[in-house]
């Protein structure tokens, strides 16, 4: 009786955990894409899967936020700066921030004297995180005076020089906004990989540049479109406002758009011919 009585428990607790699992397994129907459930585009042939009430949030596993302005240490804008762009770093989308020459700064890659206990050494910004740490899909980087974007995988980005225009005043009918905001994400991995090799020479369309880096000019402002898959796809606008004797950088920036997260379809690729990266 007792055998009896333990086997009948032990189905029923069977069947109960087949249930609870089948009402939390991920919609079937064919195989996900790699990374994350994706939300439908509208305009694409082959859906892109809906993402569950339970599923990743990668702010929750990276670096805590910084405040939108530091106060104090090496990071810190000036009095000066912080005075300069008071007004404008009331919004909540928006911030100020100081980027040191990873040249310089970064102790573990160029051998230098460690003097920021920050990994990058302070040349990194991720603006999905608000960060300087790196390694959670930093989004710009200051090396040599070169501003760039794309640096682990198969992420990547461009930026565009718009050149002295206001942040407060972004046409929204400019050509390079347009691209920017149209760009498609490449949807696998060959594909980005070929974008990171195609920005990185430059590309020029209507006559602006779009690269993967841009050298440092005061008083300018950029466009950031940075790709990291499985975190943020972002679009943000900031401008270097001052340039320090020791090359470091301060930046004030504008997140103009938050793109749905990017994560790649699962694609068989056999004997891929090269791709030539069409325009996008």
């Amino acid at each position: 009786m007792k055998c009896l009585v333990a086997a009948s428990f032990i189905l029923l607790l069977s069947l109960f955990t087949a249930n609870a699992l089948a009402q939390n397994a991920p919609p079937t129907g064919g195989a996900p894409p790699y990374g994350d459930y994706k939300e439908h585009l509208p305009g694409l042939e082959d859906p892109w899967y809906p993402r569950p009430k339970w599923g990743f949030n990668p702010r929750r596993f990276g670096p805590a936020p910084e405040p939108s302005i530091l106060m104090k240490g090496l990071l810190a804008p000036s009095a000066n700066d912080r005075t300069e762009t008071a007004q404008f770093v009331r919004r909540f989308d928006t911030g100020l921030i100081k980027l040191l020459p990873r040249e310089v700064f970064d102790w573990r890659t160029y051998n230098t004297k460690k003097q920021i206990n920050v990994r990058g050494g302070g040349a990194y910004f991720s603006f999905f995180y608000r960060s300087h740490e790196y390694g959670y899909g930093s989004d710009l980087e200051l090396d040599h005076n070169l501003l760039s974007v794309g640096f682990a995988g198969a992420d990547y980005g461009f930026l565009t020089n718009l050149g002295d225009v206001s942040l407060n005043n972004l046409p929204d009918d400019d050509p390079r906004v347009a691209f920017m905001k149209s760009y498609q994400t490449a949807r696998n991995d060959p594909d980005a990989r070929c974008e990171f090799k195609r920005f990185s020479a430059g590309v020029e369309i209507d006559g602006a540049m779009y690269k993967r880096s841009l050298p440092v000019e005061v008083n300018s402002t950029y466009l950031l479109r940075s790709i990291t898959y499985g975190r943020s796809d972002l679009l943000v606008a900031f401008r270097v406002t001052r340039q320090a004797p020791d090359g470091s950088v301060i930046l004030a920036w504008r997140i103009l758009q938050e793109f749905r997260r990017p994560g790649f379809e699962k694609v068989l690729y056999v004997n891929q011919p090269d791709n030539k990266c069409p325009i996008k």
